[in-house]
């Protein structure tokens, strides 16, 4: 009798049907298994990671400055830009003598021409803007008009850009405080998701 019950105290604690069989593996084989765990571990954290676009400034100087206060909080902050608008300018180009522009400008108006202005300064000193135009099909009308006054005049196409600050996280805006240094969500900050 006492053997039957020292059998029942010594009865495994797991059922035999649900034992895993060890088997012995190769290093090759253990190298890929970690390997592939490592996959889908970052394959899950690549998941749960959102984007947001931090900003819309003109200035990239600005957005880098936002970029800079935004490192404090979250790691990758790159500064981003998109183009938003394209305009058409039209000119009447410059030699680079100032002189010479001003006597163009007194052509220009001799020849009828009275919505001009001449550039006083910048990369663009001396060009005789012509007119500024949202669409191609604007500033084809006004050089098309100019032509017929036998004036040759130039179409620039320029692109303007907005910048901000790409933030990637897998807290959400949680790290994110709502003052950032005079940088104030919701008042001159808009935040807005987007895809990483």
């Amino acid at each position: 009798m006492e053997t039957k019950r020292l059998e029942q105290h010594q009865a495994p604690l797991y059922k035999e049907s649900e034992l895993e069989t060890l088997v012995l593996v190769r290093d090759e084989e253990v190298a890929a298994m970690l390997e592939k765990q490592i996959l889908l571990d970052n394959s899950a954290k690549q998941s749960a990671t959102e984007c947001y676009l931090v900003g819309d400034f003109a200035n990239e100087d600005d957005a880098k400055k936002l970029s800079k206060v935004l490192s404090r909080y979250v790691w990758d902050v790159p500064v981003i830009a998109s183009e938003v608008l394209r305009d058409f300018w039209v000119v009447y180009s410059s030699n680079g003598d100032w002189n010479q522009s001003v006597r163009n400008m007194e052509t220009l108006r001799a020849k009828g021409v009275n919505d001009l202005w001449l550039v006083p300064s910048g990369s663009s000193k001396g060009v005789i803007s012509l007119g500024l135009f949202a669409t191609a099909d604007g500033a084809e009308k006004r050089l098309k008009a100019l032509s017929e006054k036998s004036i040759e005049a130039e179409l620039i196409r320029r692109k303007k850009y907005r910048y901000g600050v790409k933030l990637i996280t897998s807290d959400g805006l949680s790290p994110i405080p709502d003052n950032l240094d005079g940088f104030k969500v919701g008042e001159n900050i808009s935040i807005r998701k987007i895809a990483c």
